[in-house]
């Protein structure tokens, strides 16, 4: 019915107030916004624009938003009784909402631990820096074979004197070793400190501030040009009043 009204006479504001209200009863909260927020640029002085934006955020249970409206409408009608009783209501309802629960703690990352490597793995470590031990290695039965001589001192020598590999190896292992003892990592290498882990602030989230009403310097120039011509429209009253009063006192004889 209001669809059809607005199509005969899309300047009356009166209109899309109406239909926004149904739209609200419907369920359709996009539609009826639409229709709150025209009526409200085509009439700002008119409460009940206002009122109808309110009642969509209601719908919604957003009390924010809704004494948004609510505050918005003051501003262009100040005093107005219904928008006074909105904004009351408002602000019971947001100090009835539950605090936000708070975040949750982040889990802590798993921490890397340093492992110190033993004297014997460094040694094994520069060995496979050398291109031409590394290709020794990859045969099976050398590796046992060194492995052997690492425990037992006696065999180490009968068997650096029967495999020039074995010689070979000695004598790198014998040059890192006295780059080591050079460098003062005789000792054992130092680990790194641990990262300390970020302790949680527990503080609550913060809601943004309510934002200022849109099209604020716009809704001022209407509001002003409408005050001139109600004021201009009063003032022509009162002459044709005046001259009507005047017409009707006869004429002295």
């Amino acid at each position: 019915m209001y669809t059809n009204a607005i199509k005969h006479d899309p300047t009356d504001h009166v209109f899309y107030s109406n239909r926004s209200g149904c739209y609200v009863a419907l369920g359709k909260y996009a539609e009826s916004l639409t229709d709150a927020e025209t009526c409200i640029k085509m009439n700002p002085l008119w409460y009940k624009g206002y009122v109808r934006k309110a009642q969509v955020f209601e719908a919604q249970k957003k009390w924010r938003p809704m004494l948004g409206a609510y505050n918005e409408g003051l501003e262009c009608c100040p005093g107005n009784k219904m928008l006074e009783k909105g904004v009351e209501f408002a602000s019971e309802k947001i100090e009835d909402e539950p605090a936000p629960p708070l975040p949750p703690k982040p889990k802590p990352k798993p921490q890397k631990k340093v492992v110190e490597m033993t004297k014997q793995q460094k040694y094994a470590k520069s060995l496979m820096d050398d291109p031409e031990i590394a290709e020794y290695f990859k045969d099976e039965s050398f590796k046992k074979k060194i492995s052997a001589c690492y425990n037992d001192p006696n065999l180490a020598m009968r068997e650096a004197e029967a495999d020039p590999r074995v010689k070979r190896i000695f004598e790198v292992l014998m040059k890192k070793q006295q780059q080591l003892v050079q460098k003062g990592e005789e000792a054992g290498p130092e680990t790194m400190p641990m990262p300390k882990p970020r302790k949680d602030s527990g503080e609550r989230p913060k809601f943004p501030k309510l934002y200022p009403p849109v099209h604020k310097k716009e809704k001022e120039d209407l509001i002003t040009k409408q005050l001139k011509a109600k004021k201009k429209k009063e003032e022509d009253e009162k002459k044709a009043e005046e001259e009507r009063i005047k017409n009707l006192v006869p004429p002295d004889v």
